[in-house]
C-alpha cells in the first residue's frame, strides 16, 4: 500500500483475529485502522483490538453482517478495505505457519485446520503441499457454520442460510468462490463438528492440558476426540487458537463444572432409569443420557443463553 492510500486509513471487518493482526500492523505504521466486529464477539477480542489503537465497531448478528457494514464504510470514506481471508497476501501471511511447522516436524503427515472463510487452510495448504504434496489436510467446521462444507461436497459455494455457534471465530456464513477454488484443489477433506463437541473439546483441554482454547481453535481437537478423521499410526498436528475465549465464556464453563461436580458427588436422583439432577435453583431437568452426555448438553444451554441473551452491557446498550 502506497503513503497516500495508508494516510486515508484501512478498514476491515473480522471476528478477532484479523482485526488483531490488522490493528498491530496499522499502529506500527501509524495508520488509523477501523474494524467492524460483530455484536458477540468476545471480549478477549475486542480489547485486543483497541490495545492495539485501532476504531472498534461492533455491528450485526454474525461477521457477514459486520463485513457488509465495513466494506461500505471504506468505500463511502475512501479508505482501503483489508479483507479477512479472500486476499493474496493475507493467504499468503498464512501459509507461513506451515512453514513453521515443517521446519519443526518435518515428517508431519497430517494437519487438522477449522476453517471459517477459508483463508487460513488455503494457505496452510498450499505452502504444506507445496513442499510434501504427501501432506493430508483436513478442515473442521462447525456444524451451525457448515457453508464450506457443503460447498466442497456439492464443488460450488453454498451459502449457509444462517450461522449459530459457539466457535465464534469460524462462524462465517457466505463462501467465497476464490477460496473454494483453492480448498478444492489442495485439501483432502472437510468434517464438521457439533457445538457439544467442540465444548467437550474446550473442557478437556482446560483440565488436561492447561491450555485455555476459544471454539473455533478447539474444533480441531473435537474431531480428532469425536472420531470425524481417521488418525491411526499417523504423526497429526491440529491448529488451535488459545488467547481469545471470552473471559465470562470461561466463567461459564468454570461454573457449570462446579456445579456438575458437586451433582456427581451426590450422585443425583434415580427416577426410572432417568437421573434428576439439579444443577441451580432455576434449572432442574430430568435427562435420560450418561452424566458425561447431560453435562455436555448444560453447557451447551448455559453458552448459548449467554451469546443470545445479551448479558454483556455494552451489547445491550447496542441493541
Amino acid at each position: 500500500m502506497d503513503d497516500k492510500r495508508r494516510k486515508n486509513g484501512v478498514v476491515a471487518a473480522s471476528a478477532g483475529n484479523h482485526a488483531q493482526g490488522l490493528a498491530y500492523a496499522a499502529q506500527h505504521f501509524g495508520c488509523e485502522a477501523t474494524i467492524f466486529m460483530p455484536e458477540a464477539t468476545p471480549l478477549t477480542k475486542v480489547s485486543g483490538v483497541k490495545s492495539y489503537g485501532a476504531n472498534v465497531v461492533l455491528v450485526g448478528e454474525n461477521f457477514d453482517e459486520a463485513y457488509a457494514t465495513a466494506t461500505k464504510s471504506a468505500l463511502d470514506n475512501d479508505k482501503e478495505f483489508i479483507h479477512p481471508f479472500a486476499d493474496d497476501a493475507v493467504i499468503a501471511g498464512q501459509g507461513t505457519i506451515a512453514l513453521e511447522i515443517l521446519e519443526k516436524i518435518e515428517d508431519i503427515e497430517h494437519i487438522i485446520v477449522p476453517i471459517g472463510g477459508g483463508g487460513l487452510i488455503s494457505g496452510i495448504a498450499i505452502a504444506a503441499k507445496a513442499i510434501n504434496p504427501n501432506i493430508k489436510i483436513t478442515g473442521v467446521v462447525a456444524s451451525g457454520a457448515r457453508g464450506m462444507k457443503d460447498s466442497f461436497e456439492a464443488r460450488m459455494p453454498i451459502d449457509s442460510a444462517s450461522v449459530k455457534t459457539i466457535a465464534d471465530g469460524i462462524a462465517v456464513r457466505d463462501v467465497t468462490p476464490k477460496l473454494l477454488d483453492i480448498i478444492l484443489e489442495y485439501v483432502d477433506q472437510i468434517v464438521e463438528v457439533t457445538d457439544n463437541e467442540t465444548a467437550n473439546a474446550i473442557l478437556f483441554l482446560l483440565e488436561k492440558h492447561k491450555l485455555v482454547v476459544e471454539g473455533a481453535g478447539a474444533v480441531a481437537t473435537a474431531a480428532i476426540m469425536h472420531h470425524k478423521i481417521e488418525i491411526e499410526n499417523e504423526k497429526v498436528l491440529e491448529e488451535q487458537e488459545s488467547i481469545n475465549t471470552d473471559e465470562k465464556i470461561l466463567e461459564v464453563v468454570q461454573t457449570t463444572m462446579r456445579a456438575f461436580t458437586q451433582a456427581e458427588e451426590s450422585k443425583g436422583e434415580k427416577i426410572s432409569g432417568k437421573v434428576l439432577m439439579k444443577i441451580s435453583a432455576k434449572f432442574i431437568c430430568v435427562y435420560d443420557m450418561s452424566g458425561q452426555e447431560f453435562f455436555l448438553e448444560h453447557l451447551k444451554y448455559e453458552i448459548n443463553k449467554y451469546l443470545t441473551e445479551g448479558l454483556r452491557p455494552e451489547y445491550q446498550q447496542n441493541a
